[in-house]
């Protein structure tokens, strides 16, 4: 028992040395003028990508806030989801979420932010500043080297309304070498 310790810690320890690329192409995003407006982009300094958004939110979002990530892994020629969530930011933080997935990219963007990822979210500036994951984190090297379509959609369902409005959508390859 005492030699498995020791190798789970040998283990991890050199996974943490492992130089992980996260590389970002073909980024599209659709922004509903009644919610947002603003630019998403895509930065390349020093070889290293990295998200940026600057946006001004029109409306407060509260009551329910549906972010729905996909994270497809590309086998043979098609993209298979292997993540298709939907989460309510007004009912679970991010970084709190089940999914190891998700708790790693909230607890990776909210370096980044420049506000919280629970709401309300009151109408206002939002910007990020350049989002990468960290090389360095352990978890970057269990996610299997590949091809990676990811999208994200938010809809907002106000408080005593049955309408869920789409407020953004955003979708972009990355490519984890």
């Amino acid at each position: 028992m005492k030699g498995f310790i020791i190798l789970l810690a040998f283990a991890c320890c050199s996974l943490q040395m492992i130089d992980a690329t996260v590389r970002f192409s073909n980024m599209t995003y659709d922004l509903n003028p009644e919610y947002v407006k603003g630019t998403i982009n895509v930065k390349v300094e020093n070889g290293v990508y990295s998200i940026g958004m600057n946006c001004d939110l029109l409306k407060k979002i509260d009551g329910n806030f549906w972010v729905t990530p996909v994270f497809s892994k590309k086998l043979g020629k098609s993209y298979v989801p292997i993540i298709d969530l939907k989460l309510d930011t007004c009912k679970t933080d991010p970084t709190l979420a089940e999914n190891p997935l998700i708790r790693f990219v909230s607890t990776e963007a909210k370096k980044f932010v420049s506000f919280g990822l629970m709401c309300p979210y009151e109408p206002g500036h939002y910007v990020v500043n350049d989002f990468t994951f960290e090389k360095s984190n352990a978890l970057m090297n269990f996610i299997p080297k590949g091809n990676y379509h990811v999208s994200l959609t938010s809809r907002h369902q106000p408080p005593g309304s049955k309408e869920l409005n789409k407020v953004m959508s955003l979708s972009f390859y990355a490519d984890f070498e």
